[in-house]
């Protein structure tokens, strides 16, 4: 059974996940020190992940394409790497806050099991995230 989560490491820790990290995983890097507003984080993970374009950023369009990737199909997990994480929204703590909390209740839960149940032949993945100072 996939078990999805948030995981707290170190940046040696990280070099070795990373090195670890099989083949045909689709992996996003974001710089926290250079995310500092809500429409900044999603400017990122729109083009990280290659999200279609909206007029607007919202986390309606954002929680729509972060639990689809079609496009990525081939792919057979993600991960998403926060680097410097304490300056990441670091005048934003309730969007910070939002972004955790997104992951736990929404994205992580649909990759592990939820995708079976809301998409025609989904199939759970592991989507884990790596959260590093």
């Amino acid at each position: 059974m996939i078990k999805n989560a948030i995981h707290y490491v170190s940046f040696e820790e990280l070099q070795t996940i990373k090195a670890k990290t099989p083949d045909g995983f689709y992996v996003v890097e974001l710089d926290g020190s250079q995310i500092q507003t809500e429409q900044e984080y999603f400017s990122y993970v729109w083009k990280a992940f290659n999200f279609p374009p909206m007029p607007r950023h919202s986390w309606n369009g954002y929680d729509d394409w972060i639990r689809d990737l079609t496009w990525l199909n081939d792919k057979v997990g993600f991960v998403v790497i926060f680097l410097n994480f304490t300056e990441f929204l670091k005048n934003a703590p309730e969007t910070k806050k939002e972004v955790i909390d997104d992951f736990n209740e929404i994205v992580l839960p649909f990759w592990e099991h939820e995708v079976e149940e809301c998409v025609v032949g989904g199939t759970p993945k592991p989507f884990n995230v790596y959260i590093v100072d």
